[in-house]
């Protein structure tokens, strides 16, 4: 009877231990909101003392290279909004030793957020120590968040949503061609996984909604309706059993239908224009209109370029 009640406590235990992580992960906030102001400011000064480190060495400047490649990378990745504010104040420094480029690793980091502070008009000292370039750089921080407030208020007014597609870098090897079709003999280029996502402004940061996802199939082209409900895409589900094809999703059901069939067939572009759908092809074998034709409407045409698919 222990041993029964031991185990049933340990099924609970490790039930609880699975649904927490779960939890956490569907509570998952997608706001594109910078919050680790602390982080942020911490690492700048690691990184740029580092960085003089390297430049004390006797032939440092491979490794020098290195690290300032790397740190530019590390930054822009970890912290994007805040990485790309620091860098747009400092690009047009007037005096070259202050880094009227991206390097600002020259002359001390006070100096640095110095003229960073002085292009916003921001009047609160700075020198060496950490609590004062802690300070400094938080009254910094809050004037470009005040500052893209005043950028983006005309866009912002309405509260727009954008919709768009996430992916891995198609890499054509030729200009204008639809790579990675079923059929493709030798080279393929088709980098699987992607989403089709839509963001909605709240204030002045975007919040993330993601739509539909795939790990092994590719979206591409997103193109919304006059009437805002309706979403056109093109949508690849696998390398070799499927090819681009066009795909309508009604943004208040979330209800996907698809619009074009037939292997051997991929959609490079697609357009709406009032209740017509405009694409183009590369040599099709088969397209078939199912947006208010007949199932008889099918062209078999090996030398298609573009067709009209009416709703």
């Amino acid at each position: 009877m222990i041993r029964s009640k031991l185990i049933k406590w340990l099924k609970w235990g490790l039930a609880c231990c699975m649904l927490v992580p779960f939890l956490a992960w569907q509570a998952k906030d997608t706001s594109f909101q910078p919050t680790d102001t602390k982080g942020f400011i911490a690492e700048m000064q690691k990184q740029f003392a580092e960085v003089q480190t390297i430049k004390k060495k006797e032939n440092h400047r491979e490794e020098l290279e290195r690290k300032v490649r790397d740190t530019h990378r590390m930054l822009m990745h970890d912290y994007p909004v805040y990485y790309d504010w620091w860098l747009q104040d400092g690009n047009d420094a007037k005096d070259i030793k202050d880094g009227k480029d991206v390097n600002w690793f020259r002359g001390s980091f006070s100096r640095q957020l110095s003229l960073r502070m002085q292009k916003l008009n921001i009047t609160t000292a700075v020198n060496d120590t950490p609590e004062s370039i802690e300070a400094a750089f938080q009254s910094y921080l809050k004037a470009c968040e005040r500052r893209r407030a005043e950028r983006l208020e005309t866009f912002t007014a309405n509260q727009p949503e954008i919709v768009f597609t996430k992916f891995r870098t198609l890499r054509p090897s030729f200009f204008a061609y639809t790579e990675g079709v079923s059929d493709a003999r030798a080279e393929c280029n088709y980098f699987a996984g992607g989403s089709l996502s839509k963001i909605k402004m709240n204030g002045i940061w975007a919040e993330e909604e993601t739509l539909l996802t795939d790990e092994d199939g590719v979206y591409r082209d997103p193109n919304l309706h006059f009437d805002g409900q309706h979403l056109l895409f093109s949508w690849k589900k696998s390398a070799k059993d499927d090819d681009f094809h066009l795909y309508e999703m009604d943004l208040k059901t979330r209800a996907v239908k698809q619009l074009t069939f037939g292997k051997g067939m991929p959609i490079s572009k697609a357009s709406t224009c009032r209740m017509r759908i405009y694409f183009s092809t590369l040599p099709v074998a088969e397209v078939r209109w199912i947006a208010g034709l007949p199932k008889s409407a099918i062209c078999t045409s090996a030398t298609v370029k573009a067709v009209i698919c009416v709703r």
